[in-house]
């Protein structure tokens, strides 16, 4: 599985470790499992590590799966996403954000868990 899901309760977040390429389906089954982790925990923080993945989503499938991730039980995330590249997550970042979520790409772990951690006010 190129994705594997775990819930940081300490800390607040769940985690999410992207590999190798994802496939649409296997996206959507992430999300679906996103989403309910969020109801039973209550909670709205993700850290999103991508820095093993090998192939990332193209634009079109970022765009969509921004839009999945910013509506309905998703609402109000706040997501840092960890990357070696920056630059690549702009269009998720921005469709993301003008839905309302906060999101930030990092290239540090450590800075992306202190950004989530950081009051929301």
């Amino acid at each position: 599985m190129p994705y594997r899901l775990s819930v940081n309760t300490e800390e607040g977040y769940v985690r999410c470790d992207l590999s190798d390429t994802l496939s649409q389906a296997e996206i959507d089954s992430a999300i679906a499992e996103l989403g309910a982790i969020r109801q039973e925990h209550g909670i709205s923080h993700i850290l999103c590590d991508e820095r093993d993945l090998r192939v990332p989503p193209n634009d079109v499938v970022g765009f969509f799966t921004a839009r999945r991730l910013t509506s309905g039980p998703f609402a109000g995330i706040k997501l840092a996403i960890i990357r070696t590249d920056t630059t690549k997550e702009r269009l998720f970042e921005v469709a993301a954000s003008n839905r309302g979520a906060t999101v930030q790409v990092f290239d540090d772990e450590k800075k992306a868990i202190q950004w989530l951690q950081q009051s929301d006010t």
